[in-house]
């Protein structure tokens, strides 16, 4: 069965319609929303969130 993969949570944006802050990279309703955060993952410190979630459960799986 495939892992459900976490939001990724931003410092700075928050989302009005999910009410809270969720990367809007992620979300299915952003080609639908009038006020979707324009900066992309990398800019924000994001795109090694999965990298980083990996290397923490291998350690952990290490111990």
């Amino acid at each position: 069965m495939p892992e459900k993969k976490a939001p990724r949570m931003c410092a700075r944006f928050h989302c009005s319609k999910r009410g809270g802050n969720y990367c809007c990279v992620d979300c299915r309703r952003r080609p639908l929303c009038l006020e979707s955060c324009q900066s992309d993952p990398a800019r924000c410190g994001l795109e090694d969130m999965g990298r980083i979630a990996a290397e923490r459960k291998e350690g952990a799986d290490d111990a």
